[in-house]
């Protein structure tokens, strides 16, 4: 593919560069050219219930559901959950923090739990207890031991959950949807809230493209729009007969 061919000549490019070879040949290179990446896309209610009822009592798919309960109620992406330790989750506070370097690299992000939260971490919390991850640094999702029977590794991350994520989506007949599509649902309810501040939203969502928090700016802007296409509307109750003079433009 593009990406890890990219990343290999650049690579190679930089001991080149240091040895003072690449010059003579840069000219002869061009990176190969990137896919624009599709935009995330909100899901609809009914599609985000059928996706976690599917999932939820299936033993093989623990981490994949309760990482993309995590997601969808607190905007943590599969990255973030995935680097996740188990000092990082406080069920005494109702807080997850991650840590300055994933997403925002100027400060540790502290994201509040509700319900759904609270139990899904609970649980990653007692699997991991179980795992043998004891340590406040250990990871909240320990490496998986290639050889069945070998312990579980706590001082390294899960690789991943796609096996399980691709058979949850197929299950609940969602196979086009993304796990990026779960944080941005996520933003977007957010931001769909009344009387919510975009910016404490993309704080707590932490690095969002511009590109992105332009889209998203589109969907706060929607309750503005309906106030202007009201005006356009017939009055449903009778007008006040009297009203506070408004001061002419001078």
């Amino acid at each position: 593919g593009y990406s890890p061919i990219n990343h290999e000549i650049s690579a190679l490019a930089q001991v080149l560069a240091r040895a003072g070879l690449w010059t003579e040949i840069a000219r002869f290179y061009k990176p190969l050219k990137q896919p624009k990446a599709r935009a995330g896309r909100a899901l609809e209610q009914e599609e985000r219930k059928r996706l976690l009822e599917v999932s939820k009592d299936n033993p093989y798919w623990t981490v994949a559901y309760h990482a993309a309960v995590l997601t969808l109620y607190t905007t943590a992406g599969a990255g973030e959950i995935r680097h996740l330790h188990v000092g990082d989750v406080d069920l005494g506070r109702k807080e997850l923090t991650i840590r300055d370097g994933l997403k925002n690299e100027h400060r540790d992000r502290v994201i509040p739990l509700n319900k759904a939260a609270m139990k899904s971490a609970q649980a990653l919390l007692e699997r991991a207890g179980r795992l043998g991850c004891t340590d406040k640094e250990h990871y909240l999702l320990p490496h998986q031991p290639y050889r069945r029977g070998e312990p579980y590794d706590p001082n390294r991350p899960m690789f991943s959950w796609r096996g399980a994520w691709r058979a949850m989506r197929a299950k609940a007949n969602l196979p086009h949807i993304r796990n990026n599509d779960l944080r941005h649902d996520a933003i977007t309810r957010m931001l769909e809230i009344p009387n919510i501040p975009e910016q404490a939203v993309l704080e707590m969502a932490g690095h969002v493209t511009k590109k992105m928090q332009n889209h998203y700016s589109h969907i706060h802007a929607d309750p503005k729009r309906q106030l202007v296409e009201a005006l356009e509307a017939e009055p449903q109750a009778p007008r006040r007969t009297t009203i506070e003079r408004i001061p002419e433009e001078e």
